[in-house]
């Protein structure tokens, strides 16, 4: 599977890829690294990056994206299943990363449309963010030409406190 991200990112990038390094985040190892982008990539596969696994280390992912912030690297974590269920928009997000994409909207060519019920922003989510909708309080969303560009989902955290609970861009 790591070696159909690599391909990928071959078909749509020249430069230098380094693959399975330690001594970039020592103790770690990022799956991917890009130096030119300071760009790291870890995919993790399901059977040995979860809590069943006799390898897996509580707060792994945690202590890497740590380090990565710590070196300025920008870091992007996925799991098998996301890059199985939502290719194309983790490509997507891959070339963002490396610059490829350029295309943009500007907020001021849009308008701003608050929606209170879920099912309005539900589709958008579904196929925007890698995580999809969740339900919330309210959304907010950026409408450009009649369609949904980027939004927001606002709700409650067990702590009583308001929080945004997505966001997302259209890809």
């Amino acid at each position: 599977m790591q070696e159909e991200i690599i391909n990928f990112i071959k078909s749509i990038y020249s430069e230098q890829i380094i693959e399975n390094k330690k001594n970039i985040v020592s103790p770690y190892n990022l799956s991917i690294y890009i130096p030119e982008k300071n760009f790291g990539i870890e995919y993790c596969d399901l059977k040995n990056h979860s809590s069943f696994s006799l390898e897996y280390k509580k707060n792994y992912h945690r202590d890497l994206a740590l380090i990565c912030q710590a070196k300025e690297i920008n870091f992007f974590l996925f799991f098998k299943d996301e890059w199985e269920r939502k290719r194309h928009l983790i490509e997507q997000m891959i070339k963002y990363r490396l610059g490829l994409i350029n295309k943009k909207i500007y907020a001021r060519a849009c308008r701003v449309q608050e929606f209170v019920s879920n099912k309005d922003v539900k589709p958008f989510f579904d196929k925007n963010h890698i995580d999809g909708h969740t339900n919330c309080k309210r959304s907010y969303a950026l409408i450009h030409n009649n369609s949904i560009v980027a939004a927001m989902s606002i709700r409650t955290n067990h702590q009583s406190e308001t929080e945004i609970a997505r966001f997302a861009t259209d890809c």
